[in-house]
């Protein structure tokens, strides 16, 4: 699947779809919400994807970029850190990501945050399955480990 006007591939399996409109408005309260949001409704996992073009990255600030994004989570809440925040080898290039916890109607939620360079841009995403889905969890890190960023074409 190719997102952002093509600039990032991901491979996603077909189980995944977009997220109703109305199902966003109750899960995303707020205002200003994720740019793209996929679940496989049959296990309520989901994948969320930003890309925050105002916001520039370099490979070699990954990894500082989700140390200070898991500092801000992990003071919200302190006993939430399941996973510290790490690196992981994706298709081309690294992601940085860390994993927490929360709780939802359905019970215990296995969370990810992560960030990967686009074009030079930010590109910030989450996803989450149920606690105890050891299966889903490893489809989330396969899905993470697809990343990879297309060289912007440029308009003629």
């Amino acid at each position: 699947m190719l997102l952002f006007d093509e600039q990032l591939y991901v491979d996603m399996p077909e189980s995944y779809q977009e997220m109703s409109q109305d199902r966003i408005d109750a899960l995303y309260p707020y205002e200003v919400k994720q740019e793209i949001i996929l679940e496989r409704a049959q296990t309520g996992s989901f994948c969320t994807f930003s890309l925050f073009e105002d916001q520039g990255i370099l490979d070699s600030q990954v990894e500082s970029a989700i140390h200070y994004v898991s500092k801000i989570v992990t003071r919200l809440y302190p006993s939430c850190l399941l996973e510290e925040e790490q690196t992981m080898p994706c298709a081309e290039g690294a992601c940085g990501w860390f994993a927490f916890k929360t709780i939802a109607a359905e019970g215990e939620l296995y969370n990810v945050m992560y960030i990967f360079p686009v074009n030079g841009h930010m590109m910030f995403g989450t996803m989450g399955c149920r606690m105890e889905d050891e299966q889903e969890k490893e489809q989330l890190m396969e899905i993470m480990r697809s990343l990879k960023a297309q060289k912007r074409k440029r308009k003629l």
